[in-house]
């Protein structure tokens, strides 16, 4: 999955394929949210504060998988 690199002290990049959303942290753990709309990827990728959004929105709303 493409990841795109955004502006955050915990967050590396983001990717979003096939309602899959694709975490990369700064400490380079990898995360997979899964059943995520696209909607909720876009508002991400605009958001002001990505650790906010997460947290609001994705952390504890969604499966996920550890996959590095």
């Amino acid at each position: 999955m493409v990841r795109i690199k955004v502006k955050s002290s915990n967050i590396h990049s983001i990717g979003h394929e096939n309602k899959i959303l694709e975490i990369k942290f700064n400490n380079n753990t990898i995360y997979r949210f899964l059943n995520v709309p696209e909607i909720i990827f876009i508002l991400f990728l605009k958001s002001k504060s990505k650790g906010i959004f997460f947290h609001e929105f994705i952390k504890n709303r969604y499966l996920k998988r550890k996959i590095l």
